[in-house]
């Protein structure tokens, strides 16, 4: 099956391109393409039409390689950018791939170019694959902390230990702290400093050993001030790669007016 892909050419001539079009047929691409040879045309290309890739000239008569990649990478840096020359010099090669460009390689070794020219683009779709897996896991962490920052319900992670890991705004306020950090360096014995019966640790650390979580779980606690109120939990545990217990999680309601 050929496989198809968008290629723009920068090249003095259209004459210059054919050559490469014969080895990319031959190896069983199919390129749909366009041709410029200045600036002004392929910024306009560059806006107007996806790419899999850019095949270049190094010479060229109005502006050179360097030039050209300059200008796609302002705006499409992710697209592979191949350089192709009949200059023969090493240094010329590494001063362009240090520039940006994805390969360098003599007219003469243009037998190379399908496999090189594959390798680029599906590298550059890992690329793009994996920018979009971070932005969506990035919404997702978004959305999550909006509604953990939000939520009316208290909201914490902590270990067996008896230390928090972690707890939101509404958890801190119902317990009297003026913000999470506060209450979580407060609070690093939740057995004795936070259950007025410090037995309700222990019951609920029984209760989810037993069963794996505690719903409805009522405690009389301790507010910053000194003060007490009536919560009701419903948590979990969660183990780590060993089936070990890791934190416990879960949600907290002030339940004191009832």
């Amino acid at each position: 099956m050929h496989r198809r892909l968008n290629i723009l050419f920068i090249a003095a001539s259209e004459q210059n391109v054919f050559p490469i079009l014969h080895e990319l047929h031959n190896s069983g691409l199919e390129p749909v393409w366009k041709w410029v040879t200045t600036a002004e045309s392929l910024r306009r290309l560059l806006m107007t039409h996806p790419w899999d890739a850019i095949i270049t000239e190094y010479d060229l008569p109005e502006f050179d390689a360097f030039a050209a990649l300059s200008i796609v990478s302002q705006s499409q840096p992710d697209i592979p950018f191949i350089v192709i020359s009949n200059a023969v010099g090493e240094r010329l090669a590494v001063e362009m791939l240090k520039t940006g460009a994805h390969d360098y390689l003599m007219q003469d070794d243009l037998t190379l170019l399908p496999d090189i020219l594959q390798t680029e683009v599906n590298a550059a779709n890992v690329r793009l694959n994996n920018r979009q897996d971070i932005s969506t896991l990035r919404e997702t962490e978004e959305k999550y902390r909006a509604l953990y920052d939000n939520a009316i319900e208290g909201i914490y992670q902590s270990t067996p230990a008896g230390h928090y890991l972690m707890a939101n705004m509404a958890l801190a306020r119902m317990y009297g702290y003026a913000s999470p950090e506060a209450m979580i360096s407060s609070l690093n014995d939740i057995q004795h400093q936070l259950y007025v019966d410090p037995q309700r640790r222990e019951t609920f650390e029984q209760t989810i050993a037993q069963q794996g979580y505690v719903v409805g779980f009522e405690s009389e606690v301790y507010c910053q001030d000194g003060t007490t109120l009536w919560i009701s939990e419903n948590g979990w545990v969660v183990c780590d790669d060993q089936g070990r217990p890791g934190y416990y999680q879960g949600f907290v309601t002030d339940i004191s007016d009832r």
